[in-house]
Parts: structure tokens; C-alpha cells; sequence
């Protein structure tokens, strides 16, 4: 799974980073608020995670960006700020998860997940299929023919990965 992640703090980041990459998940970290929002915008990720508090552009300000631009992916807010009020807002703005900084490291593993699974229904149930020689990777969005990894550009792996869900 792609995953958008927008941290300011490096030290912090890293570690998530390391943690998600080591279960599958190919991780793009963002330090600044607009170039995360350029990215999202131009390219396919499946799961978005913010930081509230980013110095450019905070991750409130890109997740209205991205409601108005209409299409964006399931988003989990992933911050410091506990304060109710504060989780309130951000669910009634569009985020569909809300963890405090630091998370667990199994729950937001299987947060990202459980939101990922919500937001693909119609995807293929297993995580990775083969036919003969050729096999794909549903969660990691790759595909190999005879083991060897194949170069797919963004467009040439969303019909893949929508070709081998139908089969």
C-alpha cells in the first residue's frame, strides 16, 4: 500500500517510517504541508496520515485542499494534540481516523488496514495472486513475472491491479 505521510519532526517520521516499510507499506515522507498536497494531488496514494501542526501548511489546511479538489484518499490524522475538541473537528472535517502521537505501533498498523479495507471494498480480498508465471501484489502494488519485479508506471499499475482483481 502507498502511503502519504506528512511529519515534520524527522526523528519521529523515521521511525514510522522504518515500522511501515518493514510490514510491506511503501511509505513517501513530506515535511512541508504543500508539497505533501502536490503529491497527493498528482499522484495515486492509498492511505494519507497528517500531522496537525506542519510550519508551512498545517495537515488541517491540505486535508480541506483535498476536499476540494473532490477525490482524495482515506486519511488518518496522527498528532499531538489530544484535546477532544480538537479529534472532534478533524473527523467532522473529513479525516476518517485520529490517533495521538506516539501511537502504538501495532495499532496504527492495523488502523492503516482496517481503513484501507473500508476504503477498497470491491478490491480483491487476498493480498496477492498468481497465474502462471506472473503474480501480483495486491497491498504492495507490484507485480513480477518469473519472480523478476516488473517497472510499471501509475496508470499501467492501477489497470493491472484492477485486470487481476476481476479474475
Amino acid at each position: 500500500m502507498k502511503i502519504a505521510f506528512l511529519e515534520d519532526n524527522t526523528a519521529f517520521a523515521e521511525n514510522i517510517v522504518v515500522m511501515l516499510n518493514a510490514v510491506g507499506h511503501e511509505v513517501v515522507h513530506f515535511i512541508s504541508g504543500r508539497d505533501c498536497l502536490k503529491a497527493i494531488s498528482s499522484s495515486h496514494f492509498d492511505v494519507c496520515i497528517l500531522d496537525w501542526e506542519v510550519p508551512d501548511m498545517s495537515g488541517t489546511e491540505v486535508l480541506a485542499s483535498l476536499k476540494l479538489k473532490g477525490n482524495y484518499p482515506p486519511t488518518i490524522f496522527l498528532t499531538g494534540r489530544d484535546a477532544e475538541e480538537d479529534i472532534a473537528q478533524v473527523i467532522e472535517s473529513g479525516a476518517d481516523d485520529y490517533i495521538v502521537k506516539p501511537p502504538s505501533p501495532n495499532v496504527l498498523i492495523a488502523r492503516i488496514n482496517a481503513l484501507y479495507r473500508r476504503s477498497n471494498p470491491n478490491k480483491n480480498s487476498t493480498s496477492s495472486i498468481s497465474y502462471g508465471f506472473l503474480s501480483a501484489d495486491f497491498s504492495k502494488r507490484k507485480f513480477q513475472i518469473d519472480g523478476v519485479t516488473v517497472k510499471l508506471t501509475e496508470k499501467e499499475t492501477e489497470l493491472a491491479l484492477y485486470f487481476f482483481s476481476q479474475l
